[in-house]
């Protein structure tokens, strides 16, 4: 079986076999789930960031 990227190894009924089935495809979630979701995304990126360069200058 070829490699294929792991979003699209999953399924129509919602199973993942990169993440063990335990997640719904983006579609099924609400916008509430999202936007919870992606605040946390940003959250951790810009404080990644944020810290990468006040370390860098030390």
């Amino acid at each position: 079986m070829p490699w294929k990227p792991a979003a699209s190894r999953c399924d129509d009924s919602g199973g993942c076999a990169a993440c063990g089935g335990g997640y719904e495809p983006i579609w099924k979630y609400n916008y509430k789930v999202l936007a919870k979701d992606l605040t946390a995304h940003l959250t951790y990126g810009l404080t990644t960031a944020a810290a990468y360069k006040i370390f860098r200058r030390a």
